[in-house]
């Protein structure tokens, strides 16, 4: 996947994320924050959200958009990092993790503008090749966040429990998270 996989008639395409994509991702995980969690009856407020990414992460930080290019350039093989683009803008990244008793989905995100288009579904299609099958697949995701738990169910995914939160934001709301995990005998972990 070297070139990437263009959609037909389109511009768009996934591939392995390189290190010039790095603010790119940094970019599109701090807009899909804003649209899904600010404001949104998560009681997480548009001030918590930047504070998280500029003052708690510093995100954009050149430090944070250097480590995150280091990161790309020398990731390891137990990881991949793909992207979305839209020509050369990154609109779109999912971060994988083979580990010894199961894979980890770090995270996948599509920026609102493209959501819908069914991008983040031929990202998953992209994911599950590079698992395979044979382990249990498991991601976090935030408790009140419908959309993005409905989407991994449709893929297989089940609830499998709370997180403690580790996370309290200034304005005292704590990022509630839940544990899914997509078991490898389903079959579904390959497909």
């Amino acid at each position: 996947m070297e070139n990437g996989e263009k959609f037909e008639g389109e511009k768009i395409s996934i591939s392995d994320a390189l290190p010039k994509d790095a603010a790119g991702l940094r970019s599109v995980e701090y807009e899909t924050w804003l649209d899904t969690y600010a404001d949104k009856g998560t009681g997480i407020t548009r001030e918590d959200i930047q504070w998280y990414f500029n003052d708690f992460k510093k995100s954009f930080s050149d430090r944070a958009i250097v480590g995150t290019a280091e990161e790309l350039r020398a990731m390891p093989e137990n990881e991949k990092a793909l992207v979305i683009k839209d020509g050369d803008a990154v609109v779109g990244y999912a971060w994988c993790v083979k580990h010894s008793e199961s894979n980890e989905l770090g995270a996948i995100y599509v920026l609102p503008t493209y959501q819908g288009l069914g991008l983040a579904r031929k990202m998953w299609g992209k994911i599950s090749e590079y698992f395979g099958t044979g382990k249990d697949i498991f991601l976090t995701v935030q408790a009140a966040n419908k959309k993005a738990i409905d989407f991994y169910k449709s893929l297989g995914f089940v609830e499998a429990g709370s997180i403690p939160s580790q996370l309290t934001f200034p304005s005292g709301v704590k990022f509630e998270e839940i544990k899914m995990i997509l078991p490898a005998e389903s079959g579904e972990a390959g497909a």
